[in-house]
């Protein structure tokens, strides 16, 4: 009877040994893949952002693998599942040898035109509604990039977008200063405190405080700079440059 009770206890043991090591086994994969994007919320993703249609879409080392059709054209994507990272986003051309198409290894030529300059403007617009001050393209670190300015009403946006893509890489907003007092106020209130001739005249914010600096040439050749309120038109601070 006793023997029975220990091979049975024995037995209960080893069970539970066996279910604790599968659950450190596999539990945290559980977690890990619950992070995942789903199939359906990547096609989205990279459908709204290159603005074309995934043709097929699987998944290879945690990484989706995409074709997509755009403007005619079709790409490979490899974006990362778990990041939502882009990978890489390669046309492929159709092979005159091989019925599948492959990845061409386009130059830089070639690959500006799978976005036109107006294309880009269009899709960066309907996302940042305004006008666009300023849109030039620069060199950062061996990278070809739009700098991007949209005026918008109720604040500015700074971009940089892929000159290929368009997608963007770099986004920054800035809220317009609040402004109660006019430029020529400003003046006015200015030459109250100094006598002399308007100089120059800079709105600034700094800290949600938005302040006119107002330079004063005066007769005896000193020149001051007043700050204003630009909201109550208080006068902050006067500096003066000998």
């Amino acid at each position: 009877m006793n023997n029975k009770r220990v091979l049975w206890i024995s037995i209960v043991l080893l069970a539970l040994l066996i279910i604790f090591i599968g659950f450190k086994a596999f539990g945290p994969r559980l977690s890990t893949s619950a992070e995942t994007l789903s199939q359906e919320k990547a096609k989205a993703l990279m459908e709204e952002r290159y603005n074309g249609v995934v043709t097929d879409i699987g998944m290879e080392n945690n990484h989706y693998v995409m074709e997509m059709d755009r403007n005619k054209t079709n790409y490979e994507i490899i974006l990362d599942a778990g990041s939502g990272e882009v990978i890489s986003f390669t046309k492929k051309v159709a092979s005159a040898n091989i019925g599948n198409s492959v990845k061409e290894e386009t130059s830089d030529s070639t690959q500006t035109k799978s976005l036109t300059e107006n294309e880009i403007k269009k899709n960066l617009l309907s996302e940042f509604p305004g006008e666009i001050a300023l849109f030039i393209k620069i060199n950062e670190q061996g990278r070809e990039l739009y700098k991007v300015i949209i005026q918008g009403k109720e604040k500015k946006t700074i971009l940089k977008a892929d000159t290929v893509t368009g997608s963007i890489v770099f986004q920054k907003s800035e809220k317009e200063a609040k402004v109660i007092i006019t430029e020529d106020e400003a003046k006015q209130i200015a030459l109250k405190h100094v006598k002399g001739q308007i100089d120059d005249v800079d709105l600034e914010t700094d800290n949600d405080l938005s302040y006119y600096l107002v330079e004063i040439d005066t007769p005896d050749e000193r020149e001051a700079t007043v700050q204003i309120h630009a909201l109550t038109g208080e006068v902050l601070s006067i500096t003066w440059d000998d």
